[in-house]
């Protein structure tokens, strides 16, 4: 399978859920130029932290001519213009992976759900992507990145990528990562295999106060798909 025909089948199976999941008026966040295909009636509003020509510029790699307007522009990790219980659903597909806080960030999307709204998460199959050197993100430091402040491991993550996804070594390395984070360029900070994606969500229940109970929860191959609901 090429990589436009895969790309076409992952969209194809976020579409399938979210026909079946959701329902009302909600958010997509990070939806770029493939935004979730939703059913009949269901309204939606794109959130991005960028806007614009500063979107463009921040991705030079895709075709920003394809891009979805941009209607909120907010941090994904905060949500903080969105008043609590105003969504029916919150979609993030492959926007897990670039929040420095997964867990927060997991709890301001339930934050904003009214009760019974769902999260439609696609989160990338690490052994399947660029990540694949990686180690995979262990529960504790993702409690650590939420309990104490996710920029004490920010420079640590920047230098992997440098050295295991960009292939640079030494001070190059070094280099690019100082530059990548005084940019503030989005990269996955954290990354799972099916094993700890699984154990990520059934952890987060009990550590969020059991707010969510999980719809749907498959591998796909090239990614994870989960369908939270807000209890």
């Amino acid at each position: 399978m090429n990589l436009l025909s895969l790309i076409r089948t992952r969209w194809s199976r976020r579409g399938q859920l979210a026909r079946k999941h959701l329902r009302g008026s909600g958010i997509e966040i990070g939806a770029l130029h493939s935004p979730t295909p939703l059913g009949r009636g269901v309204t939606v509003q794109y959130v991005d932290r960028l806007n614009g020509q500063a979107l463009a510029d921040h991705y030079p790699e895709l075709d920003h001519s394809q891009f979805v307007p941009v209607d909120i522009v907010d941090d994904a990790q905060t949500l903080g213009t969105i008043a609590d219980r105003s969504q029916d659903f919150v979609v993030a597909s492959h926007v897990l992976e670039h929040c420095e806080d997964p867990l927060g960030a997991l709890a301001s999307w339930l934050r904003v759900l009214r009760p019974g709204g769902r999260v439609l998460l696609a989160v990338p199959n690490r052994d399947q992507t660029f990540d694949r050197a990686r180690e995979v993100t262990d529960w504790d430091h993702l409690v650590r990145d939420h309990e104490q402040d996710p920029a004490g491991s920010r420079a640590g993550h920047y230098l992997e990528w440098s050295t295991l996804v960009e292939g640079k070594s030494g001070e190059t390395a070094r280099q690019q990562a100082r530059a990548l984070e005084a940019s503030g360029y989005s990269i996955h900070f954290h990354v799972w295999d099916w094993e700890r994606f699984q154990d990520f969500l059934h952890r987060a229940q009990p550590y969020l106060d059991r707010s969510f109970a999980i719809d749907a929860l498959s591998d796909r191959g090239g990614e994870f798909l989960a369908v939270l609901r807000k209890s």
